[in-house]
């Protein structure tokens, strides 16, 4: 199984990455959020520190043929999608970036880490809502609709 990240790990990772992390980052990792689904430790916040490495040596190794990824921005998730969501380490609370692999730009996508873990746990509550009463009815109106 995936291990919980220590405080080791996240030196480790620092090292090799060349960055300090920010204390909430780090703050987040050793504690990591129940509320956030297991998928999401694989795709939206990274949360082994095997693929927190492996992330952010794919994009300082040149995948993004072209483009020098900015040193201080440090990836903290992806969406399966070639897209990397990212903090500036360089900022002791930085916002959530995602990084748009296809016009290579970077915008906000949360204001604050702690944001973010919220926007995750709503995006999967909604899109797989852990208890369904309503699943037959719905189903049932999209026949009507003539939707199924």
């Amino acid at each position: 199984g995936l291990k919980d990240m220590t405080p080791e790990d996240l030196s480790h990772i620092e090292d090799a990455v060349g960055v300090a992390l920010p204390p909430g980052y780090k703050a987040l990792q050793l504690a990591y959020p129940s509320e956030i689904p297991p998928i999401a430790r694989g795709y939206e916040l990274l949360h082994h520190p095997f693929h927190v490495l492996n992330e952010n040596r794919s994009v300082r190794d040149g995948t993004l043929s072209g483009m020098a990824w900015p040193q201080s921005y440090f990836v903290i998730g992806q969406d399966g999608a070639g897209n990397y969501y990212c903090i500036d380490s360089a900022l002791e609370e930085p916002s959530v970036l995602f990084f748009d692999h296809a016009d290579r730009s970077f915008r906000e996508e949360a204001p604050s880490l702690s944001a973010w873990v919220n926007q995750v746990v709503q995006f999967h509550n909604e899109a797989q809502p852990a208890v369904q009463p309503d699943v037959f009815a719905a189903a049932s109106r999209r026949q009507k609709r003539g939707l199924a």
